[in-house]
């Protein structure tokens, strides 16, 4: 997908957070990010899959913990 505002992104990353909910901790980002903190988490990201990623990696580590303090 080529020119894809960072609104698209956001928007894009928002909306696999809402699809996502429940899984891999995706509801952080509904729950305690801003649009401007997902704009500096995804920076360069030029496609909407490449802000998924960027994303997916910043979240990764708060799920992870998460689930250790589960148990």
């Amino acid at each position: 997908m080529n020119n894809v505002n960072m609104e698209n992104l956001i928007d894009a990353v928002k909306a696999h957070a809402t699809a996502n909910y429940n899984k891999n901790g995706w509801d952080f980002v509904l729950e305690c990010f801003s649009d401007d903190q997902i704009k500096d988490i995804i920076g360069g990201a030029r496609t909407i899959d490449g802000s998924i990623a960027k994303m997916r990696e910043e979240i990764k580590w708060r799920h992870e913990m998460r689930l250790d303090q589960a148990y």
